[in-house]
């Protein structure tokens, strides 16, 4: 395999994910700004939504967004300004911070679950179940292979 068709490779790959992404990202924003939060708000709020227990830690949530805990805390803060979270301790483990909607959360997580739901009807317009499965499984492969240091 020669450079050239290696530089030729990533100059196709690259661009493509990221233009996806970014245009998936886009759409999203724009339908939830009505809603007056994020994308990465509404990922937080979409998992508490489908949580089996209602709550998560912080640290679930960091771990689950592979995001710091700095990080994680700005989205909680900020959701808990719109009052569509609550934080308590944790009654077995003080220390461990845990996180749950609403009432207002509960709502707004339908209305996002919708929102999403329109979103993958475009991408079921595209790629069939199995071309998903299969482009998923491809980008986790690829996702594991770049992420290994050295």
């Amino acid at each position: 395999m020669g450079l050239i068709y290696m530089e030729e490779q990533l100059n196709k790959l690259i661009p493509l994910i990221k233009m996806n992404v970014g245009k998936l990202e886009k759409d999203m924003n724009r339908e939830l700004m009505q809603y007056g939060i994020t994308f990465s708000q509404s990922r937080v709020i979409i998992l508490l939504y489908d949580s089996v227990y209602g709550n998560l830690s912080m640290k679930e949530l960091e771990k689950k967004f592979q995001v710091t805990q700095q990080t994680m805390l700005g989205i909680v803060k900020r959701l808990e300004k719109k009052e569509l979270v609550e934080s308590y301790s944790d009654p077995l483990d003080l220390r461990v911070k845990r996180i749950h909607l609403t009432e207002s959360g509960q709502d707004m997580g339908k209305k996002i679950f919708e929102s999403f739901h329109e979103t993958q009807m475009k991408i079921d317009q595209a790629l069939t179940q199995q071309e998903q499965e299969t482009l998923t499984f491809l980008l986790q492969k690829l996702y594991v292979s770049i992420a290994q240091p050295g």
